[in-house]
């Protein structure tokens, strides 16, 4: 079966999957294990536990609850708030000021975390509560700390 047939059986399956009301996990899970049986036969299904078990045992997944931990050490101490304010400092009286270093800071923050959700869940337990008391709409302050907290890789 070339690619192309393929390609379109997998779309139409998908389609017929969401319109019959299916979770989009379930739904992907299920046509990929399908798909993988009717290619490989009964090895896909070992595919389930060594992922399981290899996400288990990561132990870079062990920082994420440190790094959130650090951002709400930073939101009750204060330093957010002291980092904020040096960067105001730094930039000055410019219109959008506080976004500008929400983005500065959040890019810090994830460059040194490496982990895009806890980047973004530390940048957020510090910057949200600096940007809302200074009047910013809750959906272009939730956007600054998204678009922060994410890391770029080239």
């Amino acid at each position: 079966m070339g690619i192309e047939a393929l390609t379109g059986m997998l779309l139409v399956c998908i389609l017929i999957i969401f319109a019959l009301g299916a979770p989009v996990g379930l739904a992907l899970g299920g046509i990929a294990m399908m798909v993988g049986y009717f290619t490989w036969g009964d090895a896909v299904f070992n595919v389930i536990p060594t992922t399981i078990e290899s996400t288990y045992f990561c132990f870079i997944l062990l920082a994420i609850p440190l790094y959130i931990y650090m951002g709400q050490f930073f939101t009750k101490s204060g330093i957010g708030d002291a980092m904020f304010d040096a960067s105001q400092m730094v930039i000055g009286k410019v219109r959008g000021s506080i976004a500008i270093s929400v983005i500065v800071v959040c890019s810090m923050i994830g460059a040194m975390v490496g982990i895009i959700g806890a980047g973004i869940m530390t940048s957020g337990s510090i910057a949200l509560r600096p940007m809302l008391d200074r009047g910013y709409n809750e959906q272009l302050a939730l956007g600054v700390i998204m678009a922060g907290g994410g890391r770029w890789e080239s």
